[in-house]
């Protein structure tokens, strides 16, 4: 859920207005982080590793990051004296659930996908299906 989701059609106008003045410097960072990243890649799925290109990449990708969240931090203190309490609580959980989807375990990461159930080689015909699952607890 992006924050303008939040604002009202004010304070979304106000938010707009002050990225857009840094919107030729966002594309800048944005093109130099797909070029690192790419770098990046490279020097992790290289032949061989080298250990300093890879703290290099990544360091200077955090470098852009870092700047990218004060142009986003700038134009929403410009904004923040107009939220009301519930706006403010709603960015914060926001900002929670964000967390937590960056965090692994919790619901954060890719997942993997179960896969489907296939039979051993050369046993493809035999009834070898996976035991059924048992069926969930009621809620108590």
């Amino acid at each position: 859920m992006p924050i303008e989701s939040i604002l009202d059609q004010e304070q979304r106008m106000k938010f707009g207005e002050e990225m857009q003045g840094q919107r030729e410097k966002m594309r800048d960072l944005n093109e130099k982080s797909m070029r690192l990243r790419r770098e990046l890649d490279e020097a992790l799925f290289g032949e061989t590793l080298d250990e300093g290109v890879v703290r290099k990449k990544t360091a200077e990708l955090s470098e852009l990051e870092a700047e990218r969240s004060l142009i986003r931090a700038r134009a929403f203190a410009k904004v923040r004296p107009t939220l009301t309490e519930e706006q403010l609580e709603r960015l914060k959980s926001m900002r929670a659930d964000m967390g937590r989807m960056n965090r692994p375990g919790e619901g954060g990461f890719r997942q993997p996908q179960p896969r489907p159930f296939r039979p051993q080689e050369g046993r493809e015909n035999e009834d070898v299906l996976p035991p059924p699952r048992p069926p969930a607890a009621p809620p108590k």
